[in-house]
């Protein structure tokens, strides 16, 4: 009689099983995946960015040099790194970007620049770096690379 109270007691009493603990656990765990997944990427494309500041930048410099040696930008439209080395000098990494090289005279004669990144996947997909013969600061066109 006592052993059947007691066992009452135990039935009723309300508790959390090993099951329900686990799925909360688990729950938590994938939203602290997301979250550090997300910030992952954000840091990636960041890092990427930088590569292709860097090769903007060694670009930019190139074409001053060039200019100064010829009078004249090189151009190409979608360029292979094996047209800006033979153009430039430069060897750009092209992994996760494409390079375009765009070089004009406006109408006294007077040459201009610039040189795009265009970021081929990744959270910045299609976006753009931009640097011309006005400025050598890099414009950036997505929000993880500023």
């Amino acid at each position: 009689m006592v052993i059947n109270k007691f066992q009452d007691n135990i039935k009723s009493e309300k508790a959390v099983s090993l099951l329900e603990v686990l799925i909360v656990i688990a729950i938590i765990g994938i939203v602290a995946g997301i979250t550090l997944f997300s910030g992952y990427q954000i840091t990636v494309e960041k890092q990427r960015g930088l590569e292709a500041v860097s090769t903007l930048q060694l670009i930019y410099n190139a074409q001053k040099r060039l200019f100064l040696d010829k009078g004249k930008y090189f151009n190409c439209s979608v360029c292979s790194p094996k047209e800006i080395l033979d153009g430039l000098g430069v060897l750009p990494k092209t992994e996760y970007f494409t390079y375009k090289i765009q070089s004009v005279t406006d109408e006294e004669g007077n040459w201009n620049f610039t040189a795009q990144a265009i970021r081929r996947d990744g959270i910045c997909k299609g976006k753009t770096l931009t640097v011309n013969e006005i400025s050598a600061e890099v414009i950036k066109d997505c929000s993880a690379w500023k």
